[in-house]
């Protein structure tokens, strides 16, 4: 998840008139983002977070919001691809990209990604969690999957040997 100063994103509900007591925070997140508190809210539930406070000992509150685009889409490059020779030769990438509502692009999501048919192919992470190298075993069809915050793309592969 990215983490950032988010403004106008929470609002503070209650302040004591003596300096002391609690301040509960209330968040607002957008429709569009998946929302969680970060220190000193980590164990809070739902929108709500409550911080003692004593106006003497501290002078800011520092509540940490973190905001995450929500994925509606995992697009896959190539959408489909084919591979005609086996071994070191018959090797492709395959990219997958988290999309937002709005066709953007959604940073610092993980991705999981399977195979149906781990013998026809071998599967290589890359460093770049959004990219593999498929490398070709023997001939078929696999269907390669990448989910990302639930979401799911998928690509078919033909392997073929030739002479």
């Amino acid at each position: 998840m990215d983490e950032g100063e988010v403004s106008d994103a929470c609002e503070i509900v209650f302040v004591s008139d003596d300096g002391t007591g609690t301040v509960r925070l209330v968040a607002t997140p957008e429709i569009n983002t998946n929302f969680s508190w970060g220190s000193p809210c980590v164990n809070a539930v739902g929108s709500n977070c409550d911080v003692e406070f004593d106006v003497d000992a501290q002078n800011d509150i520092k509540v940490q919001a973190l905001f995450e685009a929500r994925t509606v889409e995992v697009v896959m490059i190539p959408p489909t691809a084919a591979i005609t020779a086996p071994g070191d030769d018959g090797a492709i990438f395959v990219a997958a990209q988290a999309v937002d509502e709005n066709g953007g692009a959604v940073l610092g999501v993980v991705y999981t990604w399977e195979v149906d048919s781990p013998g026809i192919v071998d599967v290589v992470p890359q460093s770049d969690p959004r990219r593999i190298l498929v490398r070709a075993l023997t001939e078929g069809v696999v269907i390669i999957s990448a989910t990302a915050q639930g979401e799911v793309g998928t690509t078919g592969i033909e392997i073929e040997y030739t002479d």
